[in-house]
């Protein structure tokens, strides 16, 4: 091909040198630039720099060349008076240019090149070569009309051909450097011009045979490096995709993470060894496989919807569930980026996160089990910082309700925020450190702490410190335990062991009051006996009537104050019966008056006509006695006056005082003092039972609770009005009754029943013994005593017969009255008993029916009521 290429330019010089000319010339130039294309867009792969370096030089070589090619004599381009001295003229400048370039490159021979730099350099060279040749024509003549070449063309040629040869003698000496055909064809361009260059010394004429062999070397030797360019250039660009190749199928097969390649519509195209292993699948069977038969069915439409965003947005992460072959599911962590859009390629890798997820997991269920136990705590729990502010940095849910103040609140707040004051807080602090250096702990019982409403509770505050492995502090744990319910409790306590005390007290009243009221009784008993028969016996127009009148009347009263006193101490039922609240009020008046200092003058205002109540008696002299003597008390200091009166009141619907009031008829009874008052802040507690402001040598805290509940008891209404300093006035209002045949007492018949019947009188006290044998003889029966129930009983064995009748005292020593009773029913079943007990706890009216005894009687019994109650039991026989 080349020989015949030779042969037909040959030809063409024969017949037109010109045309020769030219097309060698643009063939050499067609090499050039071919040369530059293959070495300038293989320069990132091209290793040795020096190489892209001499494509840039032979570019503009060739520039040269063309410009010479178009300024030869006879292309008529440029004036014909120029002749061929500018072809010249860029002739010998492009061949310097490239014998220089030849040598450079090989001084450059893989050393760093600044190409930028290097293709300026030679634009300006090649500028300033065109300027010298044909605006500013100084550069030296080399070719004259009829004389032939310029000693300045043929010397410059010389140097040329100098050049070369030491460029050779460098390409030798750097041989190891190039591959052998290389460096032969490297050689055999640098001969062929040096050749050249002879050739273009001997020519006269740019027509004659001498030119014409010049040329031929060139094309040659442009051939030639043409061919070093080409194998160096694509054995580069090989090798560098070779090693391109090596490296990123290294990295597609030596990675860690599984990686697929797949196309837009999720055909997988390649996969690693890894996604391979991780998965179970052979690379055979991945290529069968769409992207979307590596998840669960579930997630199809997820994988889709995941292959859209990636094309869409170039690259893409997530989470996802992959199923392997064996139909396990694992955990993965996506990343997907396209790679080629026109072949519409991604890559995906894939990184199995199921140990880290089982991780995330277990570290996620560990710190919500904290959580749970930190939150669960019922004592406020803080973590502050180790520093002098003692910051915040958590708190659990018991610090929050604790205090009432929100997590955020709490966050980044001093500790000093949750103490009483900051001078309590530097105490604390104080002891704090003192302590915690000792021992490490710090505990307070019984500190004082602040809420977020103001609100000072007592706590326990246990403070930790937080060290780290080197043993240095890095923060606090403190833990506040509330002690208000604690408190609370050990005030209620205290309470409980008070109000046991006092029921014990009570308990022991009680006791002492039974005691007292049997043998108190037994007292009254004959004095009231003996005080009716005296009446009786005495003429009614006599002095001697009145003094007995008083007599009965203080015995009576006296009796009733036993019944209060039992009451009192729970000793005795109530009797609700109709009553007079103004008797009983004068009563009490005349009973505490001698009481009172004459610093306090009583005013009374007591309405006779007022209706009575149903009420216990006890209760409401109970009532009007506790409530006179608290004002009595909070004028005992300083005197004043003290207002009694009782009224009579009607409520309709309109003119009800509280919604409490029933409308309809009551009884107001009026306490009102000018003492000390009760001060706004205890007024709602004066009813609780054992609130009190007396001391403790005064009173209880049950009066007023007891006055309560006895007012209650009875449909009635309590009103306070007080001002301290100024006094208290309490209105109690009673619901009245309607005065009817029912409700009215019975008068007790003045002739009193009798009878000759035969009683065995049974009493260990012998006064009581007398004025009861005295009582019934008057009433007209044979009377048999015995002061001791064995004798009695021994008695009653002997002569049952000729009794009618057992009446026996209940407290007795060895045989009390009732086991007495039991021994003589078991004697004779039908004799009636009757019962007397000045007070028993023993014994009621209703256990005594139980045992076959027909009447029950307490001492001190009067005339009428002995009388009717013999003459019943007789006639239950």
């Amino acid at each position: 091909m080349g020989i015949l290429l030779f042969i037909g330019l040959y030809i063409v010089s024969a017949k037109n040198y010109l045309l020769f000319h030219t097309l060698a010339e643009l063939f050499s130039t067609a090499v050039i630039l071919g040369m530059f294309t293959l070495i300038w867009y293989s320069r990132f792969t091209i290793k040795n720099k020096a190489l892209v370096f001499l494509g840039i030089a032979y570019l503009f070589v060739g520039s040269i060349d063309l410009f010479h090619t178009l300024s030869y004599q006879g292309m008529g381009i440029i004036d014909k008076s120029w002749g061929a001295n500018p072809a010249t003229q860029l002739w010998v400048a492009g061949r310097l240019m490239e014998s220089i370039s030849l040598l450079l490159f090989l001084l450059f021979f893989k050393k760093k090149i600044n190409i930028p730099l290097i293709a300026g350099i030679y634009f300006l060279i090649t500028i300033v070569i065109l300027n010298a040749v044909f605006l500013l024509k100084i550069f030296p003549d080399c070719y004259i009309e009829g004389i032939g070449l310029t000693p300045f063309k043929k010397t410059i040629e010389y140097i040329i051909c100098i050049i070369l040869i030491c460029t050779s003698g460098l390409l030798y000496k750097k041989k190891k450097n190039f591959a052998p055909d290389i460096y032969v064809l490297f050689a055999g361009s640098l001969i062929l011009t040096v050749c050249a260059e002879l050739s273009f010394t001997f020519y006269i004429s740019v027509y004659d045979f001498f030119n014409l062999m010049g040329h031929y070397f060139k094309i040659i030797s442009f051939f030639l490096i043409y061919l070093v360019f080409v194998k160096s250039g694509l054995l580069a660009a090989d090798q560098a995709l070779i090693e391109s190749e090596n490296h990123y199928r290294k990295l597609f097969e030596g990675s860690n993470d599984g990686i697929i390649l797949f196309d837009f519509n999720g055909n997988i195209i390649r996969s690693n060894s890894k996604i391979q292993e991780l998965l179970g699948y052979s690379e055979k069977e991945f290529c069968h496989l769409q992207i979307k038969n590596i998840h669960p069915s579930s997630e199809w439409d997820i994988s889709d919807k995941q292959i859209k965003n990636v094309i869409d947005q170039g690259k893409t992460k997530f989470e996802s569930k992959y199923l392997k072959k064996d139909g396990a599911i694992i955990d993965v962590e996506v990343s997907g980026s396209v790679i080629d859009r026109k072949k519409k390629l991604i890559l995906g890798i894939f990184r199995d996160i199921t140990d880290r997820k089982t991780a995330q997991k277990k570290l996620w269920e560990s710190n919500e089990l904290f959580k749970k136990v930190f939150n669960s705590q019922i004592d406020a729990i803080f973590v502050f910082t180790a520093g002098m502010l003692r910051i915040a940095v958590d708190c659990n849910k018991a610090a929050t309700e604790l205090f009432g103040y929100t997590k955020k609140e709490i966050i980044n707040k001093p500790a000093g925020k949750f103490h009483v004051n900051e001078s309590y807080f530097k105490n604390f602090e104080h002891q704090l450190y003192s302590e915690t250096n000792k021992t490490g702990v710090f505990q307070l019982h019984d500190y004082y702490m602040k809420k977020k409403d103001g609100t000072i509770f007592p706590t326990e505050h246990t403070v930790l410190e937080i060290k780290n492995d080197s043993g240095k502090r890095t923060g606090w744990i403190s833990i506040v335990k509330d002690l208000t319910e604690q408190k609370k409790m050990l005030e209620e306590k205290a309470i409980l062991e008070t109000k046991l005390q006092h029921a014990q007290k009570m308990e022991a009243i009680g006791t002492l009051a039974g005691g007292i009221a049997h043998d108190f009784n037994n007292i009254l008993f004959p004095l009231i006996g003996f005080a009716e028969i005296l009446k009786e016996d005495i003429p009614k127009e006599s002095p001697l009537q009145e003094l007995t009148d008083e007599i009965m009347t203080a015995s009576l009263r006296a009796r009733d104050l036993v019944k209060q006193i039992l009451t009192f101490s729970h000793q005795m039922n109530q009797e609700i019966t109709p009553l007079k609240v103004q008797l009983i009020l004068k009563e009490v008046i005349k009973l505490t008056s001698n009481i009172f200092p004459s610093t306090i003058n009583i005013e009374m205002d007591i309405d006779d006509t007022c209706k009575k109540i149903l009420a216990d008696p006890t209760q409401i002299h109970q009532l009007t006695m506790n409530l006179i003597t608290n004002a009595y008390h909070a004028m005992q200091s300083c005197g004043g006056t003290l207002f009694i009166s009782l009224k009579p009141v009607k409520f309709k619907y309109d003119t009800i005082p509280t919604a409490d009031f029933l409308p309809g008829d009551y009884i107001c009874l009026s306490i009102e003092d000018t003492g000390s008052g009760i001060k706004e802040e205890i007024m709602d507690k004066i009813f609780d039972p054992y609130f009190t402001t007396k001391g403790v040598d005064k009173g209880t805290g049950l009066g007023l609770s007891v006055v309560h509940g006895i007012i209650k008891q009875y449909k009635g209404e309590i009103m306070v009005d007080s001002i301290p300093e100024k006094g208290t006035c309490f209105k109690i209002y009673l619901p009245v009754i309607e005065e009817t045949e029912e409700t009215t007492v019975k008068p007790i018949p003045r002739n009193l029943p009798k009878g000759t019947e035969r009683v065995l009188l049974i009493d260990d006290e012998p006064p009581v013994l007398k004025i009861e044998k005295t009582m019934l003889q008057r009433l007209g029966y044979h009377v048999v005593t015995e002061s001791n129930s064995a004798k009695a009983i021994d008695l009653f064995k002997t002569q049952s017969d000729t009794f009618d009748l057992v009446i026996t005292d209940m407290t007795m020593p060895e045989i009390t009255g009732d086991m007495l009773s039991k021994e003589i029913i078991k004697i004779k079943p039908a004799i009636p008993i009757i019962i007397c007990t000045g007070f028993s706890e023993i014994i009621t009216a209703q256990k005594a029916r139980e045992i076959g005894i027909k009447e029950f009687l307490k001492k001190p019994v009067v005339l009428s009521d002995l009388a009717l109650s013999v003459r019943n039991a007789l006639e239950q026989k």
